[in-house]
Parts: structure tokens; C-alpha cells; sequence
């Protein structure tokens, strides 16, 4: 559902590691949570030995001074080589006019020894080059995007799990689990431990994903749409309440729903055209073989007009649910009915 990822942050940031070459300024962002995590805890495990980490380890929040900053920065390194500085949740470029003077001031005069990282963790990282701390930021610090891994890089990731566990897993069944879980690495990390534990053989199969597994949203949606066009409509309502019994964000269901209904309207293009699985990945990147033909196969039951209305029904409930027209459980139930509705009457034409 994002754009295209920068990796080029990441990359440098990778060799800067390897060659230990690791002072400077960094703002880190992105889903990866583990990921971005993992690498801050190798770069303070590199950086600052644990003997040491009381002397020149400095952790800060949202409501770090400028004062206590700069002097954390500044302060020489004790018994080693580095002073690592991890600051949490500070947002750059919505500072206050006099603020982000001061955290300028610190950014153009950063010590050889120091090693500044801003972490967005809660915060979305949302640039504005209109800011005086853009262009410094883009001239002293290097920017790295975590972002959610492909199917590419996390089956092998995922066999690897199993095996440390004396497990195997096969490259279809690994992408089913990517799909039921997503591609968050601590999720998949959550469901491989649970999936481990319960195997009673040396081989995961689909059978235990489906046993073991909680499917996450986006997992759901595509069941919802599923049904949807199976014209299963009781299990397609029953699925959205139980969406809401677990307190999922409205506004994420929807935008998987969208999400859901754009694959299926390009799998739809891509079959109209006389292309197949292939040609359907070569369009969507990073799409696995799995999910492809699970889309596919639902694009085989319903038009491409169909997809247009159920697109801009998702559309007008996204206004609805803005603009106060009523419940969002309620505003959902009527997409639902909606795209019911249109699938029939597409159905009749």
C-alpha cells in the first residue's frame, strides 16, 4: 500500500557499519519497527561497549531540552570510542520557531565522537523543504527509511527462523504466512514462535498456519472482499462485525478494503488484456505467487466495471466516515450492502 521505498539511506547506512565508520547524525523512520530497532541496538552495541554504556550513553523523549542535548552531545567520550545520543520521538520540522533554532545550532556542530540518532517511532516522519532544518538535515545527516520487507527478503528470513527451531517450511507456505500475518517482522516473529511450538513435526504446513495463525488485517479484508464476490454475504458481515468486536481501526479496514478492491481491479485490467500471473506481478512488484493467484482467481469473478463502483463506493464511505455521516460500523455495513448490490446487478447485465 506505500509508494516506492528509498533504500539508498539503508544501504549507506549498512557500510557504514561494516567499515565501523559510524559518527554522525541519523534520523530513523519507517514501519520496520524490528528491523530499525535491531540496527539501533547493533549500533550501540558497536559503538559503546556494555561496560561503558553508563558513561556514554545518553536516551532521551519528546521532551528533550535543547540544553540537555547539546550537553549529552558535547560531553567527551568515557573509555571508549563513541558517545551515542538516541533521541525518541521528536518531531524536526514542527518544533517551535526559537526550538529549532537551538536544535540547528547542535545539528551544523556535531563532534567527530558523537553518534545522534532522532527516532520516529510513534510520530509519522513528515518532511517540509519550506524549513530551514531541511536543508540541514539533507547536509548532516543521513536519512534511512525501514521500511516493510518484500516477499523476496522474508521467506528466506522466515526459513531461517525454522530452522534455529529444527523446523522447515516450504517457499509457498512460507508466503501464505507472510499473507496471513503481513510483513511486519515482529508479527511474523510472534506467529513463527506460536507455529513452533505447536508443530508436532519437522515440516510447517499451510493446515498449521490455518490452525495456529491470527490473520491480520490485511488477511481479513481480502477474505471480506472474498466473500463478497463468492456471494457469501452472511460470512461477509459476520467478518466485519468481528473486525469491529476487536477494536480495529475503521480507517485501516477501509484502506485495506481499498487496498484489496485496487489489486483485484488491476488483476481485472491485467486479464482483459490476455495476461496471466506473471504479467500480474510484473505489475505489482514485490506481490508473491501465492497472493497472485489468490487475486486472480477472485479477479475471474467480477468486471472491471464492477471494481470501478466498488472503488468509488470505498471512496464516498471514506467522505461519509469524515464528514459524520453516521456510525463507522453502521457507515461499513452499508459498503458491504453496496458492494453486494452492484456485484449482483453487474452479475444480471
Amino acid at each position: 500500500m506505500a509508494g516506492k521505498t528509498d533504500t539508498s539511506g539503508y544501504e549507506t547506512l549498512r557500510s557504514r557499519i561494516k567499515n565501523k565508520n559510524l559518527a554522525g547524525t541519523y534520523v530513523f523512520y519507517g514501519e520496520e519497527a524490528y528491523l530499525r530497532e535491531r540496527t539501533i541496538e547493533e549500533m550501540r552495541q558497536m559503538a559503546v561497549p556494555l561496560s561503558a554504556e553508563s558513561f556514554n550513553l545518553n536516551l532521551f523523549d519528546s521532551s528533550v531540552s535543547p540544553e540537555d542535548l547539546a550537553q549529552a552531545v558535547n560531553s567527551l567520550p568515557m573509555l571508549c570510542e563513541y558517545r551515542v545520543v538516541i533521541v525518541r520521538d521528536v518531531d524536526l520540522y514542527k518544533l517551535q520557531e526559537g526550538l529549532q533554532r537551538s536544535f540547528i545550532s547542535i545539528l551544523e556542530d556535531i563532534p567527530e565522537y558523537c553518534v545522534l540518532i532522532f527516532v520516529y517511532d510513534a510520530l509519522p516522519y513528515k518532511t517540509d523543504a519550506r524549513k530551514k532544518i531541511h536543508g540541514v538535515l539533507k547536509k548532516h545527516a543521513l536519512t534511512v527509511e525501514f521500511a516493510l520487507n518484500d516477499a523476496a527478503r522474508l521467506v528466506p528470513w522466515i526459513k531461517r527462523h525454522f530452522k534455529s527451531e529444527g523446523l522447515e517450511i516450504g517457499t509457498q507456505d512460507a508466503q501464505y504466512l507472510i499473507f496471513m500475518v503481513g510483513r511486519q517482522m515482529t508479527g511474523l516473529l510472534g506467529e513463527i514462535g506460536k507455529l513452533s511450538a505447536y508443530s508436532t513435526g519437522g515440516v510447517i504446513t499451510k493446515d498449521d498456519i490455518d490452525k495456529v495463525v491470527v490473520p491480520g488485517i490485511e488477511a481479513e479484508t481480502f477474505s471480506l472482499v472474498r466473500y463478497i464476490c463468492r456471494g457469501e454475504h452472511g460470512k461477509a458481515f459476520e467478518l466485519l462485525g468481528q473486525l469491529f468486536e476487536q477494536h480495529t481501526d475503521a480507517a485501516a479496514i477501509l484502506g485495506a478494503i481499498g487496498w484489496q478492491l485496487r489489486r483485484i481491479y488491476t488483476a481485472c485490467l491485467v486479464r482483459r488484456g490476455g495476461g496471466g500471473i506473471q504479467k500480474f506481478m510484473q505489475v505489482c512488484p514485490g506481490m508473491y505467487s501465492s497472493s497472485a493467484k489468490m487475486t486472480m482467481q477472485l479477479a475471474s469473478a467480477v468486471s472491471v466495471d464492477w471494481c470501478r463502483s466498488a472503488l468509488k463506493a470505498c471512496t464516498e464511505t471514506d467522505l461519509d466516515s469524515k464528514t459524520g455521516g453516521g456510525g463507522n460500523e453502521e457507515l461499513f455495513e452499508l459498503l458491504v450492502l453496496k458492494l453486494i448490490q452492484e456485484k449482483v446487478a453487474h452479475a444480471e447485465d
